[in-house]
């Protein structure tokens, strides 16, 4: 018997590796309609939750209505205020074209900062919809009060 290419091994470890990564995934992954985080759930952790539900999530659930009241009420924040990140907020200036970190923070800040949680709120499996090709058509923003980076935001 001939030894078997060492290609056919490399794609057999790939093909492992991605079974037990899509496995672990799909274990870890929230489920409800409320969750809290203690910390900020990182890009890369999104970005495989939205891999999987690709494989899981149905193209249309009707399981997600509540009987007679629309469509359930999804709910995810960190459990804590989170400081500003110089290093983020920088980052953010320097690309939106804002002079200074000096004053009150742009109002596109703390949305941009938010995203992360409304993208694991449309990853929970109670969310109507595969959040894959998903597209946001208006969005309304209320400024009540300036902030400033030394306040910590509460999501």
């Amino acid at each position: 018997m001939s030894p078997v290419p060492m290609s056919v091994l490399a794609l057999c470890a790939v093909l492992g590796s991605l079974f037990l990564a899509f496995c672990i995934v799909y274990s870890m992954r929230p489920s409800g309609t409320s969750l809290n985080l203690s910390a900020w759930p990182s890009p890369a952790w999104l970005y495989a939750q939205a891999a999987l539900t690709l494989l899981t999530k149905p193209k249309s659930s009707k399981t997600t209505q509540s009987k007679g009241r629309g469509f359930k009420i999804l709910q995810v924040a960190v459990t804590k205020p989170t400081p500003c990140c110089p290093r983020r907020l920088a980052a953010f200036l320097q690309l939106a074209g804002f002079n200074s970190s000096q004053g009150p923070l742009p109002l596109s800040y703390p949305i941009v900062e938010a995203f992360r949680l409304v993208i694991q709120a449309m990853l929970l499996p109670d969310f109507p919809f595969n959040v894959l090709g998903s597209v946001l058509a208006r969005n309304t923003t209320t400024v009540y009060r300036a902030m400033t980076a030394e306040q910590p935001l509460i999501y």
